[in-house]
């Protein structure tokens, strides 16, 4: 079974008609489309127009000769396919022609199968160019549809950190209503049984109410801390100190609890260059994996501290806690998605790698973390401003 192989588009510039017509029937047969012209300047017009695949010329014509034509159409197109057709007698310009890399020439009168087998090698490499080409698309296609499955996964792991975070939020929130709610519950109690006992006085009613007011009010200001830490915010130049607290004011009731001590040691004046949000997310992260190391840990001074240091380019803010550390053998896969050393269910093991998504998609911010004397050291750098 013959295979019709795809030809290609064809210009042919010849001025003698003669040439030109008994040339033009070979040419047909070897391409898909084949339009002429009857000097340089026709031909450049036609080239213009159709822009085909194969320019075959005279090099001697009238008006405009095939070296200035061909020179303008490489202005246009300097890879364009060109075979020159020539005399013997022109041979001044040959030097001309080879210096301008063109595909080839052809010596007058034109030998049919040299030409042939010149128009066939340039559609071979026209076919590896279109080809190439196809490839190239169809691997910036793929390169795209991965981009987009990344950004969409990025988007998903975002979206379960929060919601992982809100369940940690959510826990804390619970955790400070618990004795002010059992307060009010008590007082509440405690009037009824008076009113039965008839004990109750005007003073009791005052001062118990009072107190309700009092503990209603720091309910609702708990709420309201909660809701300011999750407003977004833009990037921004930040007080260290001023965030951190703001953290510590959240996070250490449960710490208390659990009987660990976050100690913070920094100057008021340290400025960076962040998000607020995304640092106080992080610092949240960083601090309950560390509460969560403690747990089963046996010593008499849990302690995690948070402070500064300095190198030559950046800022360093150091969270240590004396949990114990990390095995050698995984601590270098921490910041991975969904790698998480605590027991099924209690980890997503996204927080880490969130954080560091976080930190590190603003100027030179890095986040790193040790192990020293079994303490562990996540140190967030941030360039010097």
């Amino acid at each position: 079974m013959m295979i019709n192989k795809i030809k290609p588009t064809i210009l042919y510039v010849e001025d003698e008609d003669g040439i030109r017509r008994a040339l033009s029937r070979f040419l047909k047969y070897n391409s898909s489309q084949l339009y002429t012209a009857i000097d340089g300047k026709d031909g450049l017009e036609k080239y213009k127009e159709f822009l085909p695949d194969i320019v075959i010329s005279d090099i001697k014509m009238p008006i405009m000769n095939g070296i200035d034509m061909v020179k303008e159409i490489q202005k246009i197109n300097s890879t364009q396919h060109i075979i020159f057709t020539t005399a013997h007698s022109e041979s001044e310009y040959f030097l001309e022609v080879i210096e301008m890399q063109v595909d080839g020439y052809i010596l007058k009168p034109v030998d049919y199968e040299k030409l042939e087998s010149k128009i066939d090698r340039i559609n071979e490499l026209i076919k590896e160019k279109h080809e190439l080409e196809m490839y190239q698309k169809s691997l910036e296609t793929r390169v795209q549809e991965e981009i987009e499955k990344s950004k969409k996964r990025e988007e998903m792991l975002f979206q379960q950190s929060k919601l992982a975070q809100m369940g940690e939020m959510l826990n804390m929130i619970a955790h400070q209503w618990r004795q002010p709610l059992s307060a009010i519950s008590s007082s509440a109690i405690n009037i009824e049984l008076k009113q039965q006992l008839g004990t109750l006085k005007d003073i009791d009613i005052s001062n118990m109410s009072q107190f309700i007011q009092t503990t209603t009010l720091d309910l609702s200001k708990i709420i309201n801390d909660f809701m300011d830490f999750n407003k977004p915010s833009d990037n921004q130049e930040i007080l260290l100190n001023k965030t951190i607290n703001k953290v510590y004011h959240i996070i250490s009731p449960q710490l208390m609890s659990k009987e660990i001590n976050l100690h913070i040691d920094m100057d008021e004046d340290i400025k960076v260059f962040h998000n607020i949000t995304h640092i106080e997310h992080i610092l949240i992260n960083i601090i309950i994996n560390a509460r969560d190391a403690f747990e089963g840990v046996e010593i008499e001074d849990k302690r995690i501290n948070i402070y500064t240091t300095q190198d030559d380019k950046y800022r360093i803010l150091n969270i240590e806690d004396n949990a114990g550390g990390i095995a050698d053998n995984i601590i270098n896969r921490i910041f991975e998605p969904y790698f998480t050393t605590k027991e099924e269910g209690k980890g997503t093991g996204i927080g880490l790698y969130m954080s560091k998504k976080m930190l590190e998609s603003i100027g030179n911010s890095k986040i790193s973390v040790e192990i020293k004397d079994n303490h562990t050291i996540f140190m967030l750098k941030f360039m010097k401003i």
